[in-house]
């Protein structure tokens, strides 16, 4: 396999010096991130939501235009952050929210669902299906084109403008949890939670099509999902439960069991991911991490010690409600010119996300080659299968002559026989060599294959650092330049780094790092 070419390779021992760098940062991601210093978060409540301590219950935020959401045991306020926010909708307790493509808004309670337009002047109910279970509503989840409804009578989904509809067979009957939407190419799925297990439904030729169970990586119980993202970094899908993590790495074919160390009694019940860490909302605090395996810290006072009951993530700021009050959290000002003057842009995703997001799109993750070294051990106990067919036909003919004489008359009798047969034999046969359970020939291959792939990933993280950092030098540039000319260059240089570092993560980049502005 083929070295990377970088635009940025310097011969001898420079060379060799950032590819020593860049081992120790593939063995350092395998390692604990306990030596990751995150910029410190500060916390402010939300002037103008209007809601009392504690009551909020979910939270909704709309990227395109900044509104957020904000439901509680009453109903529903809605507004911009730093304006009086407005009474949308008298009716609770809400147990979720999610914007609609048009800018409304729906509304989860336990007396049934709401569908509000976009000035929020109009409100409608909405009927799922008869009876009282179809009208407790206890999650949403919507994607452009699709909402689903998890409820005590089931799941349901909308495709469009159709009709409402029951999810999946194969689901057991019973309450319904969280739940969540995604689009895999031509392909619309809903992942829900029923009692202690997860279900994958494909929507592309109908909701009532047959469910699909999905296999997670706990060997015993952990209880029912409380929450499910498709949109985490390095994560195709991750399942959170009251005391553990199911995630699916992206490229990945196998789960993993996480366990967080969260404070003593501690249920988590959202997970989420904003100002370049992931957040996990407990009924004891909010905790932060450079990374789904941790460390777990708790963020600073007063959310990371008052119990948590909605989490809305975002590049530049993070919406918490707790028993607190509903509060945003922002770099702390003292830590953002500090790290200006340093070149440090915290807005940014860390390198080491950035990391994991290049790894997680090239495919290049430690769970690959550990799959490989695993169906090799486990090769040894396959059998070789043989299946032998065999026919035979055998034919004989005989012929056998006499003479009789009868009443002075002579006769000449004679006797013909012929005989057929066809054999058929079918065996089928099971041979182990079990000397390939102690050693099987194509570790060497396996070990062969890792040093490639542990080369290349050291290429691929040697250009994206060098990216990510001549990036940051620009902006630093970019920070002290005069309006005109050399600022304009500097604003170019800094968008074609930022694009060479979407090409190495697939367009993730961009879509986490927060905008040159100048």
């Amino acid at each position: 396999m083929g070295r990377i070419p970088s635009r940025f390779e310097a011969p001898g021992a420079a060379a060799r010096g950032r590819r020593a760098f860049a081992t120790l940062v593939v063995l350092g991601a395998a390692l604990p991130s306990s030596s990751v210093l995150l910029p410190s978060v500060e916390w402010e409540l939300l002037g103008g939501a209007g809601t009392s301590r504690g009551d909020v219950t979910a939270l909704a935020r709309r990227e395109s235009d900044g509104r957020l959401a904000a439901g509680d045991g009453s109903g529903v306020r809605a507004g911009r952050p730093g304006a009086p926010f407005e009474r949308v909708l008298h009716r609770g307790p809400v147990r979720d929210l999610r914007f609609a493509d048009d800018g409304g808004l729906w509304v989860a309670t336990g007396r049934g669902l709401y569908r509000s337009d976009a000035s929020f002047r109009r409100v409608e109910s909405v009927s799922l299906a008869p009876g009282a279970e179809a009208r407790d509503v206890r999650r949403l989840a919507a994607i452009p084109g699709a909402v689903a409804a998890a409820t005590a009578g089931g799941a349901f989904v909308r495709i469009g403008e159709g009709p409402w509809e029951r999810v999946g067979r194969g689901v057991p009957s019973g309450p319904a949890g969280a739940l969540a939407l995604r689009r895999q190419g031509s392909d619309l799925e809903l992942w829900v939670g029923v009692a202690d297990a997860l279900y994958r439904v494909s929507l592309a030729a109908a909701p009532g099509a047959r469910a699909e169970r999905v296999p997670l990586a706990f060997g015993a119980s952990v209880g029912a999902a409380v929450d499910i993202a498709f949109d985490l970094p390095g994560a195709e899908a991750v399942v959170l439960f009251s005391s553990g993590v199911a995630l699916l790495r992206a490229g990945a074919t196998e789960w993993e069991a996480l366990r967080p160390v969260l404070p003593p009694g501690a249920l988590a019940s959202r997970i989420g991911f904003g100002l370049g860490r992931f957040w996990l909302a407990t009924d004891r605090g909010l905790l932060e991490g450079p990374g789904l395996e941790g460390p777990w810290r708790r963020a600073r006072a007063p959310v990371g010690t008052a119990a948590v009951s909605a989490l809305v993530g975002g590049a530049r700021e993070v919406h918490v409600a707790s028993r607190d009050g509903l509060r945003t959290g922002r770099v702390a000002a003292t830590v953002r010119r500090a790290a200006r003057a340093a070149s440090e842009f915290p807005d940014d995703p860390g390198i080491h996300v950035v990391h994991m997001a290049a790894l997680a799109y090239l495919r290049l993750q430690p769970a690959r080659l550990d799959a490989m070294r695993r169906g090799v051990r486990e090769r040894g106990w396959l059998p070789v299968v043989g299946l032998r067919l065999a026919t035979g036909r055998d034919e004989a003919r005989t012929t056998e002559r006499d003479d009789a004489v009868v009443s002075g008359n002579r006769y000449s009798l004679v006797d013909r026989d012929h005989d057929r047969g066809r054999d058929v034999e079918l065996s089928l046969t099971f041979a182990w060599d079990l000397g390939d359970v102690a050693y099987h020939p194509e570790q060497i291959d396996v070990s062969r294959e890792a040093r490639e792939v542990i080369e290349l990933r050291d290429d691929v993280l040697d250009e994206v650092t060098q990216l990510y950092f001549e990036r940051r030098r620009v902006l630093e540039e970019l920070s002290r330049a005069d309006p005109g000319t050399d600022a304009v260059r500097l604003r170019l240089r800094a968008a074609e780094l930022a694009a060479g570092i979407d090409g190495w993560t697939g367009g993730w980049f961009s879509r986490n790092a927060a905008p040159v502005v100048h």
